[in-house]
């Protein structure tokens, strides 16, 4: 079973992740904020995967950056919204391993 860090202010977005992930024999973790996330991230129980929001105040791309610095090899998928432009390349610019946008 992987530790997955879903990083989302959205409630919607982050309990459609939570469901999907814990039906996948998961164990998730949530953080609403940039500084719940880096705490999550930096615990002893670090997560195995992370999901990091793009949207708004929330800078996934700078979580990412900071996680991969830390931790090169744990993957990270970033959230951004399908109107954002170029997501698959910021993503690839910070470090993710991908991207995918949602509705809310």
């Amino acid at each position: 079973m992987a530790r997955a860090l879903v990083a989302e202010p959205s409630l919607p977005i982050t309990a459609a992740l939570r469901k999907f992930l814990e039906s996948a024999r998961h164990e998730v973790v949530v953080a609403h904020s940039v500084a719940e996330a880096a705490e999550a991230i930096g615990a002893d129980k670090a997560p195995d995967v992370v999901f990091a929001s793009v949207s708004g105040t929330f800078d996934g791309e700078a979580l990412c950056d900071r996680l991969k610095a830390a931790r090169p090899l744990c993957p990270v998928v970033l959230i951004y919204a399908p109107e954002e432009d170029r997501p698959e390349e910021r993503a690839g610019n910070c470090g993710a391993e991908t991207s995918m946008a949602v509705f809310e």
